[in-house]
């Protein structure tokens, strides 16, 4: 009786580690995916002028609570928030933009410093950035197609100058051919790497902007 008592135990063990593993192996691992800075970028740095001897002091985006996380947020129209299951960040939301500027302006070669800290040995220019709006949309009408929309204010600031304030608005329509090939999630990460590369390209002039001024 006590080897048949043994021997349900045993079984009964096997079994929920069955079952166990075959709702482990049923979820899938998550997608990671990261802002890329464009290669075009980079094929022109070597033409860039002769830097600009300030440092860019780049502080971390400010951003609603919703996409202060790894995981894909997409904020719909009229306030509803979806959260995209099998798909993340591949750090903070908020740290990747920043990883993103960083790397965008450093690459860019304009200033002889671009760091997430000030420097001492150089005059420092900050910038900080407020994403109030990272949303993907769509109409009533299933014959529009769905759209992205970035929104930011960035504000620059530097001891010789009056602080700058720069907003940027955009929206881009993700293509119904790209949705069916790529799927939904990369024709958005596709839609926010060319904003964020239109609103870079945007600050990087106010920041030469600034930098003229300091260098006078």
């Amino acid at each position: 009786m006590r080897h048949c008592a043994v021997f349900i135990a045993i079984l009964a063990g096997l079994l929920l580690s069955g079952c166990s593993f075959s709702l482990q192996k049923e979820t899938p691992p998550n997608k990671v995916w990261r802002l890329k800075v464009p290669s075009m970028l980079e094929l022109h740095a070597v033409d860039r002028s002769t830097p600009f001897p300030v440092n860019i002091h780049l502080e971390k985006p400010r951003l609603s609570a919703s996409h202060n996380n790894d995981r894909i947020v997409i904020e719909q129209a009229r306030g509803a928030v979806n959260v995209v299951a099998g798909h993340q960040w591949n750090n903070q939301f908020a740290m990747s933009l920043h990883d993103y500027w960083l790397e965008y302006f450093q690459t860019s070669r304009r200033f002889s410093s671009v760091q997430n800290q000030k420097a001492r040995q150089l005059p420092n220019i900050a910038l900080t950035l407020y994403v109030w709006d990272f949303s993907t949309y769509g109409s009533a009408n299933s014959n529009e197609l769905p759209h992205v929309r970035f929104k930011l204010q960035a504000y620059i600031n530097s001891p010789q100058a009056a602080s700058q304030s720069f907003h940027f608005e955009k929206t881009i329509p993700i293509p119904s051919d790209v949705e069916m090939q790529r799927g939904r999630v990369a024709a958005i990460i596709a839609a926010h790497e060319l904003l964020l590369e239109e609103a870079s390209s945007q600050i990087l002039d106010q920041l030469i902007n600034a930098a003229l001024v300091y260098n006078r």
